[in-house]
């Protein structure tokens, strides 16, 4: 008898610990235990099917860590290789998750074929705090997502293996906005680009990274005279960015498709900036579908974080 009742109790245990534990962590939302002491904790990642589709023929993981006392969750996409390769964080646009972003950025063949690790993080509400004016929920609780992506990169470069010297940062929108942020505040970054746009960053010490500015030429948020008082033109932002990269030749000009790509290479050290605009494009990342194939924000970006457009 008194054996039965040890076995009983026990069960009902094990029936509370896992009624308090959720079957499948939601992606976008971070979870409040599993990063004790600040360890990252390494799982499988719940996608939706399209995600799923997109992310086929890499090692997919959700990574659950702490930032500033704040649970964070990040997806990494794994080529199948032991080689080091580039690391690229997508960050996704305002009331976008990184799962949708996943898919609508296009970027996912670059760790199918070996190319590069892909990490996509949560932002706080849907949404970054870039602490350029936007945006939402992220801004509104004076979130360090700058901390956030530091402790993000250092946890995937413990993790998996990437070359440290070639770690870009790649925004949509808001998430644009924090790639700029970021782009002198978190070391080692060797590139940004983003469909967005958004005042300069500061850059105190050391040299700035190549920045690629992309928007769309019926843009209500970046392009010129579309709307007024809508925030930082795509034009403007390139001259802020090109006082910062100390660029003073004249520019290349090259047309892809619908994209118009305007660069300054002749920069300070290995600094170089690229404004493209898309004729007729809204405020509509430049994916398959929507512009060419070798006009996509993909294509182009990859091409100028690699090399030279």
């Amino acid at each position: 008898m008194k054996t039965h009742l040890r076995r009983g109790l026990a069960v009902l245990v094990l029936l509370a610990l896992a009624a308090a534990v959720p079957a499948t962590l939601a992606i976008g939302h971070a979870p409040d235990a599993g990063v004790a002491g600040g360890v990252p904790v390494w799982g499988p990642a719940a996608l939706p099917a399209p995600a799923v589709s997109a992310a086929a023929g890499t090692r997919t993981e959700l990574v659950r860590l702490s930032s500033r006392g704040r649970p964070r969750t990040a997806i990494v996409l794994t080529p199948r290789t032991d080689r080091p390769v580039p690391l690229v964080v997508v960050l996704h646009g305002r009331n976008s998750t990184p799962a949708q972003e996943l898919v609508r950025t296009g970027l996912t063949d670059l760790a199918s074929n070996g190319s590069a690790v892909l990490a996509y993080p949560a932002g706080i509400g849907r949404s970054w705090n870039a602490t350029t004016g936007c945006c939402s929920t992220a801004a509104k609780q004076h979130v360090n997502d700058v901390a956030f992506l530091q402790v993000l990169l250092t946890a995937i470069e413990k993790h998996v293996a990437v070359d440290p010297s070639r770690v870009y940062l790649v925004g949509y929108s808001n998430g644009g906005r924090l790639a700029l942020t970021a782009a002198c505040a978190v070391p080692g970054i060797a590139g940004v680009a983003t469909y967005g746009t958004a005042q300069p960053a500061r850059c105190p010490a050391g040299r700035p990274p190549p920045v690629f500015i992309g928007y769309g030429s019926a843009d209500p948020h970046a392009a010129p005279g579309y709307v007024p008082g809508r925030g930082t033109t795509g034009p403007v932002t390139a001259a802020d960015w090109r006082s910062v990269e100390g660029c003073a030749d004249a520019p290349s000009r090259t047309t892809v498709g619908p994209a118009t790509v305007t660069e300054w290479t002749s920069c300070r050290g290995d600094g170089r900036v690229a404004l493209v605009r898309w004729d007729g494009l809204t405020h509509r990342w430049p994916g398959g579908g929507v512009v060419p194939a070798d006009a996509t924000g993909r294509a182009l970006m990859w091409r100028f974080l690699t090399g030279s457009i």
